[in-house]
């Protein structure tokens, strides 16, 4: 037995924009909603091109949370380039959050403001933590869910498909049965209705609950761009066809994309089991991939800068600091100490000093005024 979604979608402009910038996918094994950003002939392009990417993923039929992380930072890099060489698209850039069958599990992978709900046993669960400056706020402690929804800067977003945010998507995998429904959908919907009132539209057949959460969403006054999509799982005997995709949105109504390179991607767990084992054999071309690999970091309470991959294994580490900085990393916003924490990934040395500049510079800043210390 394996397990399939059965999915219905729609996404709508909203009663106040004049335009579409979410996209989405519906596939019998993968769905994904992306909430694009940047104005006019920008949001779409960028929500677009994430859809597109992995709706060739889908196709393909290999989706394992590795291959839909590499999709989404090879369309980050494909967006930044155009952010960098045409001025008029610099702020373009999407959220995603993406459901794939693993098995009898579900994967989800996740950057942004966009959600993933399970409906299970008559309970809605949230499974995704949103990427905001006011949920850092949240988890800290520093505000009430009721101050959260009256924030200004609650669509603050800490982390997006873009030029300026260095990523690190949300990998998360549940276990679901038969029977459960995945809702998908952007910030449209979210925030603006409430739980109980997504709860009582998913009590109806798939058709039904869709329309009723786009009309809920626009008796809130839908300010945002709605989209959604409502899949049930089901049991099969056969291998979900992975040609059924159907795309929603601004990448069903002929929005523009960007090319994105096609590379191979490294499982740096891979690529370090395999150094060990062939020391001494390992290629030119693997030495020079590894010291292609960055990453800013916070070591020993100071941000350094790492070269290699920043993994061990069996006590042995993969990669060098090459850099450390005299900037305390408890100097910088909370989100940003949890991003260095985790490492940000850069493009090259050169890049990485830039990323202390601007990292000392906002060291500076809080410790001068800390009231102004925002992202």
């Amino acid at each position: 037995m394996s397990l399939r979604f059965l999915a219905v979608g729609s996404s709508d402009p909203g009663v106040v924009r004049s335009h579409n910038e979410d996209s989405g996918l519906i596939s019998p094994r993968l769905l994904a909603v992306a909430d694009g950003m940047g104005g006019h002939a920008a949001g779409e392009i960028a929500s677009t091109t994430i859809i597109r990417e992995l709706a060739a993923v889908a196709v393909k039929g290999n989706l394992g949370d590795n291959n839909l992380v590499r999709a989404i930072e090879r369309t980050k890099v494909a967006l930044a380039d155009l952010s960098r060489s045409d001025q008029t698209r610099a702020g373009l850039g999407t959220t995603v959050s993406a459901v794939s069958v693993n098995g009898n599990n579900i994967l989800v992978v996740h950057v942004g403001d966009s959600r993933v709900y399970r409906y299970h046993n008559g309970a809605l669960l949230l499974l995704t933590r949103d990427h905001t400056y006011v949920q850092t706020l949240l988890d800290g402690g520093e505000i009430s869910e009721a101050e959260a929804k009256i924030h200004p800067k609650r669509s603050l977003l800490t982390q997006a498909v873009d030029a300026q945010s260095n990523i690190s998507p949300d990998v998360i995998e549940v276990e679901v049965e038969p029977g459960d429904r995945i809702l998908v959908c952007s910030d449209g919907l979210s925030g603006v209705v409430e739980p109980d009132v997504m709860l009582r539209a998913l009590l109806k057949d798939r058709d039904s609950a869709v329309s009723d959460l786009v009309a809920a969403a626009q008796a809130a006054g839908a300010p945002d761009n709605v989209t959604v999509i409502v899949a049930d799982v089901v049991a099969t005997t056969q291998a979900a066809d992975a040609r059924g995709v159907t795309v929603i949105g601004a990448a069903a109504e002929g929005a523009p994309t960007v090319k994105v390179p096609r590379h191979i991607g490294f499982n740096p767990f891979v690529v370090g089991l395999v150094g060990l084992l062939l020391i001494g054999l390992v290629s030119f071309g693997a030495q020079r991939w590894w010291a292609g690999q960055w990453q800013v970091a916070s070591s020993a309470g100071v941000v350094v800068v790492n070269q290699g991959i920043s993994q061990e294994i069996f006590g042995l580490r993969l990669y060098r600091t090459s850099l450390v900085s005299k900037i305390p990393a408890t100097s910088l916003p909370l989100f940003e100490q949890q991003q260095l924490a985790r490492g940000v990934i850069v493009e090259s040395l050169e890049q990485a000093q830039q990323t202390l500049q601007q990292l000392a510079q906002r060291s500076s800043t809080c410790a001068s005024d800390p009231n102004s210390c925002l992202p």
